[in-house]
């Protein structure tokens, strides 16, 4: 079986979703019979030095180039199937050329594409979106959540495949001071002025510091508030870390408040490193058997904050939760199986 995977971020960049993508043609190209070829959707790139950079470059405004083209490269190396793990405007178009020649289509979700249909947001019609979900031969969702919410465009071949980790590749984190981390693009969809808040109010009972990986155009603006709110001694902002143990080898409490998200990969990899949780308690965050707080609580957070802190007995509690959760549901061994299956039916 031959499948042509397309992703739709830079191999110089930080994603979550890149690494996802990354780990399951890995382990899919391990497995006899099964041959997965990567690219980049859309087929665009930044043209310098007569090279074709994948992805966005440090650029206010950088001038693409087409690499290749989608269609010619289906007919070169005939896939039985191409995954799609991005979204485009020109899904559309590329998925109908691709299915008259008779490949099959699926298209996994990604950062709650879901949650902008049913809100009306986004810079694409509703319509069109809706389309995207419709239009390829089968849909996969990272959680139960997100299917849920697709189902009202798309009630049929409709599945749920969540997001994976190879723990393996993790160790357990020994870290035991009071620093709270964070990670993603600094966003107001992130919610970290929130998670400033929640800081500031645990520093009012106890000594605790934060970590905000990640970069961002709001990154001066949150730099500024946090010498308003007094907090330039306890909170780190440390850009992106490509060294995901290095993180949590440094952090004793993960923390993502963030509004929305798809199913975060972040959250594994602190499951995977045994560094309790706590997660927004809304559709998303509930996937997660760890702790939950409303993101609009900062009361709540601060004093989850200092409960894993102190509370030995919480959490070994909350890090037993997740490692159990991690191996029946999350394991790269668990996933990979669900995907070669949902392929081989798709295929016959």
């Amino acid at each position: 079986m031959k499948v042509l995977w397309c992703t739709g971020w830079s191999k110089t960049s930080f994603s979550g979703a890149q690494t996802q993508a990354d780990l399951l043609i890995t382990l899919l190209n391990q497995i006899p019979k099964i041959d997965v070829e990567p690219t980049n959707y859309p087929p665009l790139g930044i043209k310098s030095d007569d090279k074709y950079l994948l992805g966005e470059e440090m650029s206010d405004n950088p001038i693409y180039f087409p690499t290749h083209d989608l269609l010619d490269m289906v007919k070169e190396i005939e896939p039985d199937l191409v995954m799609f793990q991005c979204h485009s405007d020109l899904l559309l178009r590329d998925i109908s050329r691709i299915q008259e020649l008779g490949v099959k289509t699926v298209i996994r979700l990604g950062l709650n594409l879901t949650e902008i249909l049913l809100s009306g947001l986004g810079h694409r019609s509703l319509d069109k979106m809706v389309k995207v979900i419709t239009l390829p031969d089968h849909v996969v969702c990272a959680s139960s959540y997100t299917e849920q919410r697709t189902r009202a465009f798309r009630p049929e071949n409709t599945s749920v495949i969540p997001t994976c980790i190879d723990s393996s590749r993790f160790k357990p984190s020994t870290c035991r001071d009071s620093t709270v981390g964070t990670m993603g693009r600094i966003m107001p969809i992130k919610n970290h002025l929130m998670l400033l808040e929640a800081i500031k109010l645990a520093n009012d009972k106890q000594y605790t510091e934060l970590g905000i990986i990640g970069n961002g155009p709001l990154l001066p603006a949150y730099q500024g508030i946090v010498q308003i709110l007094g907090l330039q001694n306890v909170v780190r902002f440390t850009g992106i870390m490509h060294d995901l143990q290095l993180l949590f080898d440094e952090i004793s409490v993960f923390a993502l408040p963030s509004w929305t998200e798809n199913h975060p990969q972040a959250v594994l990899e602190a499951y995977a490193c045994h560094v309790p949780c706590i997660v927004s308690d809304l559709g998303w965050g509930r996937e997660f058997r760890c702790l939950h707080a409303f993101p609009d609580d900062p009361e709540q957070w601060a004093e989850f904050m200092i409960e894993l802190l102190d509370n030995d007995t919480m959490r070994e509690e909350v890090i037993k939760m997740q490692n159990k959760e991690l191996k029946e549901k999350y394991e790269a061994s668990v996933v990979v199986p669900q995907y070669i299956k949902l392929f081989q039916d798709l295929t016959e």
